[in-house]
């Protein structure tokens, strides 16, 4: 549960060609604007899209005015209206121009105080019109609107989180172009910031590096994945942090060698040696797995059965393909 504080709103028409600062913050006492801003704040931080990362170069100017603004230096409007400056001379010059609304807020989760920055595009959406006719009656019309906000169950693409007592950054971009060059709107653009691997793409990769190792020691692949999620999982039960680095013996503990090999390639692939795991990403790693066979045959089961040859079974036929069975089936429900 969040503590939401203040909140800001700062249009930047990239259809129009025109900007707007907010002189004062958003009246939080309204429940349709309380509301609307913590589901949009509380749906972007659990994204498993979001992005670690971390000022470059002590000279970074965003970094300095954040450390101001936790030192009470700098205040909160004054600080979203240079956000929302810096922001609009990215958007304005990218190679995608939309109507889009910077909604700035400060929050605290406990007692950490909070800093999110969330590019709200505007949505083309149709209104109902009433105008008057000749003899002033209402005659009722449809008008067309490219700059309507989100949703507050809609997902906002482009999103950044930070601590302003750590620095610590956490945010989630489009790729864009400005000038022609690689500039996404706050890695590059905005904090200027390193961008470490997602939660998203961690375990991806950690469930690909499973897989490769097996294959190159001649081990079930599927097993190996199958262990991968479900180390993933028991990791993540007791703590929301994950170490990629650790799992190596909870997915080849029976060989050394497989283990290192693990080690070997997710220091090579680059992952943080920790990563923050939303908890519906962490239920979703836990609950299943899927395969697809070349013979265009796909199977959803629960984790638990991948290695229990009880209920599930892969056998390895001398001619180098494999049987699937499937045991212990009291009935069958055509579910497509």
């Amino acid at each position: 549960m969040i503590n939401l504080t203040k909140a800001i709103l700062h249009i930047l028409d990239g259809n129009s060609g025109a900007a707007v600062y907010s002189a004062a913050q958003m009246d939080l006492s309204q429940d349709a604007v309380y509301g609307y801003v913590c589901r949009h704040l509380e749906k972007a931080a659990g994204d498993s899209a979001l992005h670690g990362g971390a000022f470059i170069g002590v000279e970074n100017e965003f970094s300095i005015k954040l450390r101001q603004y936790a030192g009470e230096l700098l205040a909160f409007e004054p600080f979203s209206v240079w956000i929302a400056q810096q922001a609009w001379e990215v958007l304005s010059n990218s190679n995608k121009l939309d109507a889009s609304d910077l909604l700035i807020a400060e929050y605290y989760e406990g007692e950490t105080q909070n800093l999110a920055i969330l590019k709200l595009t505007g949505r083309q959406g149709y209104l109902h019109t009433i105008q008057p006719d000749g003899d002033g009656q209402p005659v009722c019309g449809i008008e067309s609107r490219y700059d309507l906000l989100p949703g507050a169950g809609q997902k906002v693409e482009e999103a950044a989180f930070l601590q302003p007592q750590t620095g610590a950054i956490w945010f989630v971009e489009k790729p864009r172009t400005v000038n022609g060059e690689d500039c996404p709107l706050f890695s590059k653009g905005l904090l200027r910031c390193t961008a470490d691997a997602s939660a998203a793409e961690t375990v991806k990769i950690i469930r690909e590096i499973a897989q490769t190792v097996a294959e190159t020691y001649g081990e079930d692949k599927t097993a190996a994945v199958a262990r991968a999620k479900a180390g993933i999982a028991q990791k993540l039960d007791a703590d929301d942090q994950l170490a990629p680095f650790d799992l190596g013996e909870e997915v080849f503990g029976g060989s050394e060698e497989m283990q290192q090999e693990f080690r070997r390639q997710v220091s090579a692939a680059g992952l943080p040696e920790q990563v923050s795991v939303p908890k519906k990403l962490a239920v979703r790693t836990a609950r299943s797995q899927k395969i697809r066979t070349d013979t265009g045959i796909e199977i959803t089961f629960p984790l638990d059965y991948a290695e229990n040859t009880d209920y599930l079974e892969f056998v390895h036929e001398p001619d180098g393909t494999i049987a699937i069975e499937i045991k212990r089936v009291g009935s069958i429900e055509n579910r497509g």
